[in-house]
């Protein structure tokens, strides 16, 4: 019996987008499982041709091969290589715009907001002690991931169905199903320990009210009453929200800039940012180039010890620096490939944020994709976590998938 590949590609995905807050294991097996039986399929001047017409696809390989190809500057061979495996999820866009219809996009997405759904009732079920799941606590409600990366698919979930409650293709019961569905998912969000998504959200918020109601006086004033009541209302009613975003947040940078003491969640992401930039500014090869995908840690751990009494008159963590990633997506693409790895980067962002979808859902969807993406990644590499990583392959493939205007 001939396996039909079309019906299989689109089973998968939605496998794939059901698992994406869930399971790690489904995940894993559909990022191995799908690339291998792309390549059985065949058809490859056909795939080919899509690949180099699509800016986005194109893009996203150019990217994923510097990054492989950066391992033969990489001392660290073992790290490079599990670094490279990792990033196979980039594979996964690549088939879903080879293989899948434009027609498949919406039912991804909900498929992908239903598995948010679950994961939100086991949040409230852990936070009220309803019951318990693998010693996940109350006050860090994050079942299936840690919470940094459970704040940011909390984010875009939420931004998502509030862009479905502004939309004019949702009839009224949809409507209340979304509507249900965002105060579930916003009250979660400000319930988690997870400043990321906090604050992603606060800024893709902002874009939705500006995207609808464009900058006239009634959005500006709309979005700052929205905004006002939502920061007040997580302030006053979440010891979370009000202690770890704002209180913390306040201090830390306080600290940072009158005692000039980096000693902190926040004053460690600058200081990581300080040392990536004296690495580069020294060496035209590795800023260019960087260190290889593998050396991001060794990298640091020399600049750090090249100049420790500097950095320790600064409060730096430097035993937590030496073995542990730039907590920035940014800092750790320029540390492994260079300028030129970041240029391609910022360039699939860009491809992704210009082009003219046929559906206008989707074109939002893109911009909101974006800013949560770019502000989740100022405090953490995406890329070097599994949920997360798998979370941005998706919707880039769904990107690089839907319909342009002309076609």
């Amino acid at each position: 019996m001939k396996l039909n590949y079309e019906k299989f590609y689109y089973y998968s995905f939605l496998i794939f987008a059901f698992s994406l807050p869930l399971s790690r294991a489904s995940l894993s097996l559909f990022s191995i499982l799908l690339p291998l039986i792309w390549v059985i399929e065949g058809n490859f001047k056909n795939k080919i041709s899509i690949i180099k017409k699509n800016k986005i696809l194109f893009t996203l390989l150019l990217f994923y091969l510097w990054t492989a190809i950066s391992i033969f500057w990489s001392e660290n061979k073992t790290e490079a290589i599990d670094n490279i495996l990792q990033m196979r999820y980039f594979l996964l866009p690549i088939i879903m715009a080879t293989s899948l219809k434009n027609k498949h996009i919406n039912q991804m997405i909900t498929t992908f907001l239903v598995a948010m759904f679950i994961s939100i009732i086991v949040a409230y079920g852990i936070i009220f002690d309803i019951w318990h799941y693998h010693n996940v606590p109350s006050y860090d409600a994050c079942p299936f991931m840690v919470h940094m990366e459970y704040s940011v698919f909390l984010a875009f979930a939420s931004v998502l169905s509030l862009e479905r409650i502004l939309s004019s293709r949702y009839s009224k019961n949809e409507k209340v199903l979304y509507i249900i569905f965002f105060i579930l998912v916003t009250g979660n969000l400000f319930l988690q320990a997870g400043r990321t998504g906090q604050v992603a959200y606060l800024f893709a918020l902002i874009s939705i009210f500006f995207i609808h109601f464009k900058f006239n006086i009634k959005g500006t004033i709309l979005s700052i009453l929205i905004l006002l009541s939502l920061f007040s209302s997580g302030y006053f009613i979440s010891s979370s929200f009000r202690n770890i975003l704002v209180d913390k947040t306040y201090r830390n940078i306080d600290k940072m800039v009158e005692q000039k003491n980096f000693d902190s969640s926040f004053g460690v992401r600058v200081a990581y940012g300080i040392s990536t930039c004296n690495i580069m500014k020294n060496d035209i090869t590795s800023l260019l180039f960087g260190e290889g995908v593998g050396d991001y840690i060794i990298a640091t751990r020399q600049e750090l010890d090249r100049h420790i009494e500097k950095y320790e008159a600064l409060h730096f963590r430097i035993k937590f620096m030496r073995d542990c990633h730039p907590h920035n997506q940014f800092f750790a693409i320029q540390l492994q490939t260079g300028i030129i790895g970041l240029f391609l980067l910022f360039l699939l962002l860009y491809y992704i944020l210009t082009k003219k979808y046929a559906n206008q859902e989707i074109q939002y969807m893109a911009i909101l994709f974006i800013i949560v993406y770019f502000m989740g990644s100022m405090a953490e590499p995406l890329f070097f976590k599994q949920f997360s990583l798998a979370l941005v392959s998706f919707f880039i493939g769904i990107f690089a998938l839907a319909k342009t205007k002309n076609s």
